[in-house]
């Protein structure tokens, strides 16, 4: 499982911005190599602003869905703009929109306390965000914690507007910030400097962690050493501890506690509670629905209901039916045209595997009585790239195979055993030895102001 580091740019950002901040991004993620397989940089597809005509468009795809909705409830999330456009109230847009002090600048502090949600637990497998904005900011140029850097572009760009260090001077900041979000200056370590103000940083003068790093002074230092790697070996060495930790710990996440438990369903089954937050059917619908989509197939959702409760139909007239009773708990099952039961459409299973991915989970084979369901979420399960890890699911062996009575998915089970079999004769390297120890994080993550 990949730890993404998301970049989120605000309205009218200068696209000169966009492109630095992920080439920022990469350089940071260069610089260390072993765990470059472990970090996926990604541009944020959320959308913020809306026209009117996207907003009815909105609206006319709901109440396809479900007749029932009023539309004033979905227009009252919209708000309208100076410039003609529609803000949606949840987004991080609307939250700097919050953070706007009255002579229009924005406290990066607050915004970052907006996204971090009153310093919340943050979960080691959600994303990184860095939030970058050409707005103008009361102090600095960026802040960070274990949510990701907030960076002021228009801060950047007022200091350093027609120099040809512009590019260089906005990436460092990028990178530095990219530094404390890291733990690059925890506490515990040698050699930093503690601020009440300011927070932690790196008491050595040439390196980018520097309690000044951003003076002019020191960046024109930095800029005549020409080094590679504008980090320190002690920030180097946190750095590299600090993922170790974090890397380490989503994988036993995965193992003991990530689980998706997948059920075989029936028309009136909804045995399990039902979470209090209904947001969890979001990440749901964002799997099933263009899945839906992409085989020409009709999606309805129940919108009303407190699970997530979804229909595809086919054009051959079945229907695939999903229940997911929060985050962690789903039912498959179909009919056909006529009503009668049937194994759902193998993409349905694909689908939960996406979704397991997505939410770094390992999934278990929950409430299943058939051979056939099993085989398909199994063959599902093992065509994933990277593989999905399972808890519960039947061993893959001749017998259960010749079990199997349809002939495609006994076929493809048995080059999966094949696969599996001419694997295991090859002799394990050092590479792939599975890593034994598992080392805890450090407790106390310096403040990591500018």
């Amino acid at each position: 499982m990949k730890k993404k580091i998301l970049l989120e740019f605000d309205l009218g950002l200068s696209p000169k911005y966009k492109k630095w901040a992920k080439e920022a991004a990469v350089q940071f993620v260069e610089l260390f190599p072993e765990f470059k397989d472990s970090l996926s940089i990604q541009i944020s597809k959320n959308k913020s602003f809306y026209t009117k005509e996207e907003i009815e468009k909105i609206i006319e795809k709901s109440l396809s869905n479900n007749p029932n909705i009023d539309p004033q409830e979905i227009k009252k999330h919209f708000i309208l703009q100076p410039d003609g456009t529609y803000l949606h109230d949840d987004s991080v847009h609307a939250h700097i929109l919050k953070s706007i002090d009255a002579n229009g600048l924005v406290d990066l502090r607050k915004w970052l306390n907006e996204k971090s949600h009153g310093n919340r637990v943050v979960e080691k497998r959600e994303p990184i965000v860095i939030s970058v904005t050409p707005r103008l900011t009361t102090m600095g140029y960026g802040i960070s914690n274990v949510v990701g850097p907030c960076i002021s572009a228009g801060a950047c760009e007022s200091l350093m507007r027609g120099s040809e260090d512009e590019e260089a001077y906005f990436k460092e900041i990028i990178i530095h910030e990219l530094g404390h979000t890291f733990n690059a200056t925890h506490l515990e370590r040698d050699n930093i400097l503690d601020d009440k103000n300011l927070g932690t940083h790196c008491a050595d003068q040439d390196c980018l962690m520097y309690l000044h790093a951003y003076l002019t002074e020191r960046f024109n230092a930095r800029k005549a050493q020409r080094k590679k790697n504008p980090f320190c070996s002690d920030c180097m060495a946190s750095m590299r501890d600090y993922m170790q930790n974090v890397f380490d710990l989503d994988r036993k996440n995965v193992q003991e506690n990530q689980v998706l438990h997948v059920n075989q369903g029936n028309d009136n089954q909804n045995s399990d509670p039902v979470v209090n937050d209904p947001s969890f059917k979001k990440a749901w619908r964002e799997i099933f629905q263009p899945s839906a989509e992409k085989q020409k197939a009709e999606y309805k959702e129940d919108i009303k209901a407190s699970e997530y409760r979804a229909e595809i139909k086919h054009t051959n007239g079945s229907v695939d039916k999903i229940v997911a009773t929060g985050a962690n708990n789903v039912s498959l099952s179909a009919k056909d045209k006529d009503g009668n039961a049937k194994m759902p459409n193998m993409q349905r299973f694909r689908d939960i595997v996406a979704y397991a991915q997505k939410q770094g989970s390992v999934i278990e084979f929950g409430d299943i009585k058939s051979a056939e369901f099993k085989a398909r979420l199994l063959l599902a399960c093992m065509e994933a790239k990277p593989a999905m890890q399972m808890v519960g699911a039947p061993e893959l062996n001749d017998a259960f195979i010749q079990s199997i009575q349809d002939e495609k998915i006994k076929g493809l089970l048995q080059i999966m055993k094949n696969k599996n079999e001419s694997q295991k004769d090859k002799p394990q390297t050092k590479s792939n030895q599975t890593r034994s120890s598992i080392s805890m994080p450090r407790k106390d993550i310096g403040r990591n102001s500018r």
